[in-house]
């Protein structure tokens, strides 16, 4: 997979059939299409809180509107998304700390629970990496977040957060 052919509705094809993406947009507009797409979004929410709330060590956090969604890890993105590969599920990081969730609107509750079983076996294979990476530098919670990025235009780092 080469940067550009993931997280586009045509990423890395040609437009070669123009009525595809015409005819993909008339289906939007079929009564309950949406309405579909709302309860199915937050089908996939709740169950992706289910699996934070399941490993607290490696999720921190969903976030996200919809169906474009952002797991905050608690161990490096690029980890977790290896694991999910390894799942045959295709994701990208987005950031040090962020995987990137876009299922297609379309997606299906059958679907859905395929891919948080998915999830699910991805982050109990992480979970013993992560206790060795424990070992060698303590509990999880003991660890520093990283530091936030400098601003794009000043270079400066923003004041660290002291809670």
């Amino acid at each position: 997979m080469t940067p550009g052919t993931h997280g586009s509705t045509f990423g890395g094809q040609s437009f070669g059939d123009e009525r595809r993406p015409t005819r993909r947009l008339t289906s939007c507009w079929r009564p309950g299409f949406f309405d579909r797409v709302k309860h199915t979004a937050l089908l996939f929410k709740q169950r992706l809180a289910e699996i934070k709330d399941r490993y607290p060590a490696l999720i921190a956090e969903v976030r996200g509107e919809g169906f474009l969604v952002g797991l905050r890890a608690l161990i490096p993105a690029g980890e977790m998304v290896d694991a999910l590969r390894a799942e045959k599920m295709i994701t990208v990081s987005a950031g040090d700390n962020v995987v990137r969730l876009l299922p297609p609107l379309i997606i299906s509750e059958q679907e859905i629970a395929e891919g948080i079983n998915r999830l699910d076996r991805a982050c109990a294979a992480a979970e013993p990496g992560l206790c060795q990476e424990a070992k060698a530098g303590g509990p999880p919670d003991e660890r520093r977040p990283p530091l936030p990025r400098p601003h794009r235009r000043s270079g400066r780092r923003p004041a660290p957060d002291h809670r």
